[in-house]
């Protein structure tokens, strides 16, 4: 055998211990990655079927609504009835108005309501804000010129900003 030098033989197994460190560090980086891919993966199925059962259940929702012999609606509210934000298809069917022509004039529903009735009407919508509820029943002029009775029921909501609505 030839003569080791203890600097070289130091200098060699440095690098050997070096190399296998880094060896070491890149096979742990390389487990992490796959292990964070199929996380990545998992998480995105798991989107994915949140999303679906969500989109089912929106669908299921919405076939209730439209089958449920009742006006749905959402509408603004600042110390008076601002108008509806939301209605639901089967409003034409009930009062022969386009949910549009309650949305194109804010007014329609104020304007249709019985004469007789109206005051009392717009009093209890604009203490809805105090009571935190609505229940009244009034006559309602339809599109037809008949008039119906409805039992109009409400709560109020905070929207998204903050804003008062009646639901």
């Amino acid at each position: 055998f030839k003569p080791v030098d203890p600097i070289m033989l130091r200098s060699k197994i440095a690098v050997l211990v070096e190399l296998y460190k880094k060896n070491a560090e890149v096979l742990r980086k390389a487990e992490l990655e796959h292990f964070l891919q199929e996380e990545n993966l998992r998480i995105r199925q798991e989107k994915l079927d949140a999303e679906r059962r969500l989109r089912e259940s929106e669908a299921r929702r919405s076939l209730i609504l439209h089958s449920l012999p009742i006006v749905l609606y959402s509408a603004g509210i600042d110390g008076r009835f601002a108008g509806p934000r939301f209605l639901g298809d089967s409003i034409g069917e009930s009062l022969g108005f386009a949910p549009e022509a309650f949305v194109d004039n804010p007014h329609l529903w104020g304007e249709r309501i019985h004469p007789e009735d109206r005051a009392r009407v717009l009093e209890e919508v604009a203490d809805v804000a105090n009571s935190g509820t609505l229940s009244i029943e009034y006559r309602w002029l339809c599109a037809d010129g008949s008039l119906r009775v409805f039992l109009d029921r409400a709560v109020l909501v905070r929207g998204d900003k903050g804003q008062l609505e009646i639901l």
